[in-house]
């Protein structure tokens, strides 16, 4: 049988790593109160299937220890989940601003891409959700085995965790409803199956020779305007000659001045497409 631990450990979304339930933790805060009620570590005592049925009252500084840290996750966990449905129930409601019957292919095609991708992190924010409630409920469990006479506090944390958005992830089961439902009747004409296939599909690894193309040309017009630059700033600071003619009082100036406009332009326009595409405009 798979252990929780491995469960949790092949199940990490990286870029979320930090905001995942302190698992470890936990369960070492468990045994810390196990093993100052009794004075020694019965983990070994366990396996050996030896238990103990009534344990001394655990010190305050243990199960103090213990509590602010279960407090401390499931708080964690919770503002995370909450944030970021908030977040992604935001970028829906835009998309469906967005959408208009008379699109380009383009558009549609963007459009695709990032209902797939939203479709992707709600499911993620959902497992993320019930894996770490899961990690919580069983932390609570062992704490019930280990610790019998702290009654009381297991269950006032077993109903806060119950009060938790993130106990049953429903709101993200709702958001992942209904992109299905609007992606189905907006792209596939409420054919449920195929767009289900759609939304799920893998975004294929291929190489966008176009931008490839753009980013040797703009490459190119940096390396020219770091030349113009070297040798209107940098030479005639180093050299103090009166022969040498500074390109600012040449005729041939106003070319190089156009050029640098467009060159800035260029770049400036790259930065705008840029960040209306990370906002999804």
């Amino acid at each position: 049988m798979i252990k929780f631990k491995a469960k949790l450990q092949a199940n990490v979304f990286n870029e979320w790593k930090e905001f995942y339930v302190d698992y470890e933790g936990l369960k070492a805060a468990v045994n810390a109160i196990r093993e100052d009620s009794t004075g020694f570590d019965l983990e070994q005592q366990l396996e050996k299937v030896v238990e103990l049925q009534f344990l001394a009252p655990a010190s305050s500084a243990t199960s103090q220890a213990f509590e602010k840290a279960f407090v401390r996750e499931y708080d964690k966990v919770e503002k995370f989940y909450v944030a970021h449905i908030d977040e992604y129930s935001k970028q829906f409601a835009l998309l469906q601003k967005q959408y208009h019957h008379d699109m380009n292919d383009a558009t549609k095609m963007s459009m695709t891409s990032a209902c797939q991708e939203l479709h992707r992190l709600l499911n993620m924010l959902q497992n993320f959700a019930l894996l770490n409630y899961t990690g919580l409920t069983k932390i609570l469990k062992s704490h019930e085995k280990k610790c019998k006479s702290q009654e009381s506090i297991r269950y006032v944390f077993a109903e806060k965790l119950n009060t938790c958005a993130f106990s049953s992830a429903s709101q993200a089961k709702d958001e992942i409803t209904k992109l299905e439902h609007w992606f189905a009747r907006t792209f596939y004409d409420n054919n449920r199956p195929i767009a289900l296939a759609a939304l799920m599909a893998r975004k294929d690894e291929h190489v966008d020779w176009s931008q490839a193309y753009i980013g040797m040309k703009f490459g190119m017009l940096l390396m020219l305007g770091l030349w113009v630059l070297w040798d209107v700033g940098i030479i005639p600071s180093i050299q103090r000659d009166d022969n040498h003619l500074r390109l600012l009082l040449t005729k041939g100036f106003p070319v190089y001045r156009g050029l640098g406009c467009v060159i800035l332009f260029n770049w400036l326009m790259g930065v705008s497409l840029y960040v209306w595409r990370s906002a999804r405009i």
